[in-house]
């Protein structure tokens, strides 16, 4: 934990599900269902997202494009296109990458988030969605 204002309120954590804070010298816990918000319209087609969130905090958007298959080329191709001036990260979601693609050594401290497998399964996991996943291949 870190101190965020002199008030003593430390972050606690903050997931997809929501976000919770703790005073420092009484202990007392909020947590709000606060989620990232979908901005963009379900079904509507954009050329380089799938999916535009807005985080309700601090009112920064973010981009996901998720492929089934992706090369290294489309990773390039997106990663060219996405508008930094607009979004604060890109989210490029591949489940199947070709070999150059999976070599790819992602950098966190970028603004072009490269999720490939084991890392997609691992949040799936720490999101506790292991169920609701099943329930959609199923």
């Amino acid at each position: 934990m870190f101190k965020v204002d002199p008030s003593g309120i430390e972050y606690y954590g903050v997931t997809a599900k929501g976000v919770g804070l703790q005073h420092a010298d009484t202990g007392s816990y909020f947590k709000s269902d606060l989620q990232w918000k979908r901005v963009s319209i379900l079904g509507q087609a954009m050329k380089y997202s799938d999916i535009e969130l807005e985080d309700p905090i601090n009112k920064e958007m973010y981009q996901v494009q998720v492929k089934s298959k992706a090369t290294l080329q489309d990773f390039q191709t997106y990663s060219g296109k996405f508008a930094s001036d607009k979004y604060r990260k890109l989210f490029f979601v591949v489940h199947t990458p070709d070999s150059k693609l999976a070599e790819v050594v992602p950098d966190s401290a970028s603004p072009i988030q490269l999720v490939l497998p084991n890392r997609l399964a691992e949040m799936v996991i720490e999101q506790g969605i292991l169920g609701w996943l099943m329930d959609k291949i199923r």
